[in-house]
């Protein structure tokens, strides 16, 4: 499980930032790679999980608007 996060980490860090900026899926890896700390149970990724789940929300509200707001218009146009 470790050596994912490691990838997973790697991975992201080769992203360029302004595309990452445009989609929500680096937010969603974000919350896949909390998901990979908490199944360690080690409590010393604690920290680092705040700062990815503050990173992944940012995300995911850049990428879908402040409470979903761009989804919603989105589907209203549908």
């Amino acid at each position: 499980m470790q050596w994912k996060c490691a990838t997973w980490r790697r991975r992201l860090s080769l992203c360029d930032p302004s595309v990452i900026k445009l989609v929500d899926n680096p937010s969603i890896l974000q919350i896949d790679m909390v998901w990979c700390y908490f199944m360690l149970r080690d409590i010393n990724w604690l920290s680092v999980s705040r700062i990815r789940l503050e990173k992944a929300r940012e995300g995911l509200e850049r990428a879908h608007g402040k409470d979903s707001s761009r989804v919603r218009l989105l589907q209203a146009d549908i």
